[in-house]
């Protein structure tokens, strides 16, 4: 059995309303990175990305103070909990092949190809085709991907670790999942800008604060 507490990202107004009802409001489109479904995260860190990401869409600058972004945006937790055999998890090979199969069938196909054209990131047009107009839905309820965020280049050495993993859950199935209650991250806001900001400069060598951020860790764990 898959039971997990994740983190979904949300308006807080949204966020309340799920609470009241007990259930998800789904997000639509082909343009989502994995269809139509509730988006989490397995790291409050990313939800608390995605909210930051809304606010700066929404009104062009960054919040006034770091935890004033919590007057209209809130990370909340939901349990998911589904037997294993009901996940498609994209980090498989055979589910990942099989992905990759019903693309190149459907891209050429004359129903699709509008949809196809009007996006320039074709999966959720795929994983829409298959849980809307497929058996998918009937066998799956979520589907989990690992997306790479991120590539650094390493100074004097290959190194095949160059990325950052981003796993996004989507449930497909809205039965799956509870809405629990809204996380407080107030206190983890200067863990996550520095967390941000190496993910934007990772070209760039760490700036002084992250350095003695970073020392103090590995100091502590006897490196």
């Amino acid at each position: 059995m898959y039971v997990e507490v994740l983190y979904h990202g949300t308006e807080i107004a949204r966020g309340k309303e799920m609470l009241k009802q007990q259930k998800m409001v789904s997000s639509r489109g082909d343009k989502h990175w994995l269809g139509d479904g509730s988006y989490f995260y397995e790291d409050d860190f990313y939800a608390y990305k995605w909210i930051k990401d809304m606010y700066k869409g929404r009104f062009k600058k960054d919040p006034n103070t770091p935890n004033s972004l919590f007057d209209k945006y809130g990370i909340l937790e939901g349990e998911v909990r589904t037997p294993k055999n009901r996940i498609f998890d994209l980090d498989r090979p055979r589910n990942k092949i099989e992905f990759d199969k019903i693309y190149e069938n459907c891209k050429i196909k004359q129903q699709y190809l509008q949809r196809f054209s009007d996006t320039e990131l074709a999966d959720g047009v795929v994983l829409n085709i298959m849980f809307n107009d497929m058996w998918y839905l009937d066998e799956y309820d979520i589907v989990i991907a690992t997306f790479k965020r991120r590539s650094k280049k390493y100074v004097g050495n290959s190194i095949r670790l160059n990325h950052i993993s981003e796993k996004q859950i989507c449930v497909k199935n809205p039965q799956v999942v509870t809405p629990l209650s809204f996380c407080d991250c107030s206190h983890k806001v200067d863990e996550f800008q520095n967390l941000i900001n190496s993910l934007y400069n990772a070209e760039n060598p760490k700036n002084d604060n992250e350095s003695l951020i970073y020392n103090a860790r590995m100091t502590r764990k006897g490196f």
